[in-house]
């Protein structure tokens, strides 16, 4: 049985940022589980200096902003991601963020990233929701991509580093975007089809992307 963060009394430190408690976080999560289940659920962590840089794009100008993480793990985007914003947008002063996470193992810590971040936020007077949807993002959200249905989930930034793996063209996942996307598929492009459909009027999509974007003729349609 797996330890949890409270065992290791992984706490924040005095003046820590919420993002570097996340990359602390997530640096101890990714020594407790073997490589294969990492690969399995297409787990790439993202380094602290790649996520504010990414971070880094987001500009805004509003007094509140709704914001995605399709694919938290620890939550390192996310939580960068609103670091930038508060430092650099003095109107900013209601945050509201929905994340989507499936690993079982990693949600417990992703708890504490976010909850640390609203500890934060609320130092510096910031109205803080944060929904953490412990389901499949890409079956919450497949009626977007058929149009069956207008989503009032509009959000102002989507960031997210999505997993990487193929998909049979019998997955659940992929049968739900065959009307987008044909043959075999990688998982990171239903993730940014399905996040740009809930993306606001001149909102802001942030997503690492592998080499082969866009590359075969299954992404014709995309």
């Amino acid at each position: 049985m797996k330890k949890n963060v409270q065992d290791f009394h992984i706490v924040p430190l005095p003046m820590e940022t919420p993002s570097a408690y996340s990359e602390r976080l997530g640096i101890y999560y990714a020594s407790t589980v073997i490589n294969s289940h990492k690969k399995d659920n297409g787990q790439f962590f993202t380094p602290i200096e790649i996520a504010r840089f990414m971070a880094s794009f987001a500009k805004i100008g509003k007094e509140s902003i709704r914001i995605l993480d399709p694919g938290c793990g620890i939550g390192i985007l996310s939580v960068s991601l609103v670091e930038q914003l508060v430092n650099n947008d003095e109107k900013l002063k209601r945050i509201e963020l929905v994340v989507f996470e499936i690993d079982v193992n990693i949600l417990p810590l992703a708890e504490n990233s976010f909850e640390y971040l609203r500890i934060w936020l609320n130092e510096r007077s910031i109205e803080f929701t944060i929904f953490l949807c412990k389901n499949d993002f890409i079956l919450h959200n497949s009626q977007v991509l058929n149009n069956l249905e207008n989503s009032n989930e509009c959000y102002d930034i989507v960031i997210s580093n999505p997993p990487y793996f193929k998909l049979p063209s019998n997955d659940e996942r992929a049968v739900a975007a065959k009307s987008v996307i044909y043959g075999q598929t990688n998982i990171y492009t239903i993730f940014l089809l399905i996040a740009a459909k809930l993306l606001k009027e001149e909102g802001q999509l942030i997503f690492i992307t592998p080499r082969s974007f866009c590359s075969g003729s299954y992404f014709r349609l995309f």
